[in-house]
């Protein structure tokens, strides 16, 4: 599990390093790519452990991997958009949680729900299992 976090924040942060680099040339200044990755990696853990508490992985049987996909793009969308608001300082509202804020945000975005999947794969692959606590 310590393996699966170190990549998990080792991935968000090269993500977020990318939102940094690329939205701080448009003079909208965000926090630093190591601390966006905590609050990534926080923010996962909470809405992870929240949902495995809830049994969401339960309810799934035989379809989990095409149920849980489809549960987790929306809740990882979610999550990023958190991130964006938290970490760029932009005032938060239910549309721009749902929609994101502009363009680049957007695939941003897109972007971060990619990379959570991918971790989540290199573990599949890593350790032939699949823990989804950190979201």
């Amino acid at each position: 599990m310590l393996v699966y976090a170190i990549l998990k924040y080792l991935a968000y942060v090269g993500w977020c390093a990318v939102l940094s680099v690329n939205y701080s040339r448009d003079g909208v200044r965000t926090l630093r790519p190591w601390r966006m990755g905590l609050i990534r990696i926080a923010i996962g853990i909470v809405v992870g452990l929240s949902l495995s508490a809830a049994g969401m992985h339960l309810a799934f049987g035989r379809q989990f991997l095409i149920a849980w996909t489809s549960v987790m793009i929306p809740v990882r969308w979610l999550e990023w958009s958190l991130l964006v608001i938290i970490s760029t300082g932009k005032t938060f509202s239910l549309k721009r949680l749902l929609l994101g804020f502009d363009l680049p945000l957007r695939l941003w975005q897109a972007g971060g729900v990619l990379v959570s999947f991918l971790t989540d794969g290199a573990m599949i692959i890593a350790f032939g299992v699949l823990r989804a606590l950190i979201c």
